[in-house]
């Protein structure tokens, strides 16, 4: 995947060896001060987003320079390392196995203010079926339908990010059954955590054909 050869002409392209180079060329004046649209593009080989250095590293560039979009490149591809990144703040996961114009397109979402990952990632089982990818998603769809009312008002507030004792609050039930209601979401959804089934739900609901005439959870 050779970016560097297929970026608008209007982009260019910095090179830093390692975090702390990045983090000063962040900080120069020149940027800081500038208009030009700025990402930085993390390439980490095959090192997995779990290693603690590379989360310690990728918060520390979105806590100084949080409206900058960082836009990760690795040669994984698995669902893990695409939720760790999306918890670490990364807007982007680009495996080096896709397209280049693929990689663009990414850039492009990104740019007016959207996130990317590989869909193929957050399928059940970690690639879904590449045949196929539309028989993934109505699986999933299936599922939501199935989803009680009390798990449907579960979901919204998950999908805000909030914690079980104050969805627990806001719904004025236990923590523990909301814990319940959690596991059940998570096992129809095939979800490996909360935030895959958040991110799962959100994917879904943002194709406006998937959902027909079913109500749609908000």
């Amino acid at each position: 995947m050779m970016l560097d050869t297929q970026l608008p002409e209007d982009v260019n392209l910095l090179g830093a060896s390692c975090f702390d180079e990045l983090l000063h060329l962040l900080s120069a004046e020149e940027f800081l001060d500038s208009e030009r649209r700025i990402f930085v593009l993390l390439y980490i080989r095959n090192v997995g987003v779990a290693d603690i250095w590379v989360q310690k590293e990728l918060r520390l560039i979105k806590s100084q320079r949080p409206n900058v979009p960082v836009i990760m490149i690795s040669d994984r591809d698995d669902a893990d390392d695409v939720l760790e990144a999306l918890n670490c703040g990364v807007r982007g996961y680009v495996p080096t196995s896709i397209a280049a114009e693929i990689a663009i397109a990414a850039l492009t979402l990104i740019e007016a203010g959207g996130t990317y990952i590989p869909a193929g990632a957050l399928l059940p089982g970690g690639h879904g079926d590449p045949e196929n990818p539309e028989k993934d998603e109505q699986a999933q769809f299936s599922e939501i339908l199935k989803l009680t009312s009390r798990e449907l008002a579960v979901v919204d507030l998950l999908r805000e990010g909030n914690a079980n004792k104050v969805i627990a609050n806001r719904l004025n039930m236990r923590e523990s059954t909301v814990k319940v209601h959690v596991r059940n979401i998570l096992k129809k959804l095939r979800a490996t955590n909360r935030t895959h089934a958040a991110t799962v739900i959100n994917r879904l609901l943002a194709k406006p054909d998937s959902m027909g005439a079913a109500e749609r959870p908000h």
